[in-house]
């Protein structure tokens, strides 16, 4: 609820409150602002501005979010009248400060509640209130570049790739750092990653991308010019793909298995305790465990062969290429890179 005619009021922090029922507590700051309260010849009391959240969410889950949140445009002496009025104080449910763990009391800037206002009229933001956004690596900070919160910091908390795309899940700390705002589907234009390694893994087609640097990082550890530099850069890159361990793909996308499998390699590679349950997830989508028939099936036995080192999964590639020519080049690298790895000796 606003007042038009209390523009002084704007540009001054906003008073953090809580209410249990909002339909009741809008009732009564209306009737507050009216002078309703006010006994015959009591002084008028200093205007004040209120928004309560809950009125305007667009949708259930929204406004069940918002629902305890009320937000006050007045100077602090004036929410001390509030909350001390009779009407607050005889009420069962009573209005009260909003507080951070120290029990500081919140106020948030006129911008940050006018950007609210703003999100709840976007129609194309999806997005949830939750606990604060814990410090992130400095990879997972963007810039939000869409909407009210352009131009803000917020964190990427998972990532989805379907059909080549990425979309993701990105939280930024609001209300003085008592609760965040979750978006949870925005795509890489609506980003702007911090990190220049981690916005060019995922902008255009992220898992292609990923297996350019498996190959790479293969190439490396298997070819002659493996040098300790070389080792202590692929070190690094590896650890920065260990981020793909927090993206989805749904298992009916086209790129499930691909994904899957370059994840096990990069498991293996850095020696990660993950290897073993990838392994088993790959193991579990396979027919036969050393006769791939598919694309797919041969790209887990280059995975396989990596984790285990079993020479039985090198020969399984190298005889479905040769009895299927027309199979993506990029199993004929992998298998070019493998050649060169030792591998595990059968004992009879």
């Amino acid at each position: 609820m606003e007042n038009n005619n209390e523009t002084k009021e704007y540009g001054k922090p906003w008073y953090v409150m809580c209410h249990l029922n909002p339909n009741l507590i809008d009732a009564l700051l209306s009737k507050e602002q009216r002078g309703e309260f006010l006994t015959d010849g009591e002084t008028p009391r200093p205007p004040f501005r209120f928004f309560i959240p809950y009125l305007y969410a667009p949708n259930a889950d929204l406004r069940g979010d918002f629902r305890r949140f009320v937000f006050i445009q007045a100077s602090a002496e004036r929410v001390e009248t509030l909350l001390n009025a009779g009407w607050n104080k005889r009420t069962r449910l009573r209005m009260y400060h909003y507080r951070n763990h120290e029990g500081l009391k919140i106020v948030v800037s006129d911008k940050e509640v006018q950007q609210l206002k703003d999100l709840f009229q976007d129609r194309n933001l999806d997005f949830y209130i939750d606990r604060p956004i814990e410090e992130f690596k400095a990879e997972d900070k963007v810039i939000i570049n869409t909407g009210p919160w352009t131009g803000y910091e917020g964190h990427v908390l998972s990532a989805k790739i379907r059909e080549g795309r990425a979309t993701m899940k990105v939280g930024l700390n609001l209300f003085g750092l008592v609760e965040s705002i979750v978006f949870t589907n925005l795509k890489t234009g609506d980003v702007i990653f911090k990190d220049g390694d981690r916005a060019n893994m995922m902008s255009e087609n992220p898992v292609a991308r990923l297996e350019s640097e498996v190959l790479r990082l293969l190439s490396h550890k298997f070819g002659r010019s493996h040098n300790p530099d070389q080792q202590e850069a692929d070190a690094r890159k590896l650890r920065q793909l260990a981020a793909f361990d927090h993206v989805f793909v749904d298992e009916d996308d086209a790129d499930f298995i691909r994904f899957l499998s370059l994840r096990l390699i990069c498991a293996a590679l850095r020696g990660s305790v993950k290897k073993d349950k990838l392994m088993k997830d790959l193991r579990r989508l396979l027919p036969d465990d050393k006769h791939p028939a598919t694309d797919q099936q041969a790209y887990m036995m280059a995975a396989l062969f990596v984790a285990t080192k079993d020479a039985d999964y090198r020969t399984a590639l190298k005889n479905y290429r040769a009895s299927h020519p027309d199979s993506p080049d990029v199993l004929r690298i992998y298998l070019s890179i493998l050649k060169k790895m030792r591998a595990k000796v059968h004992h009879p």
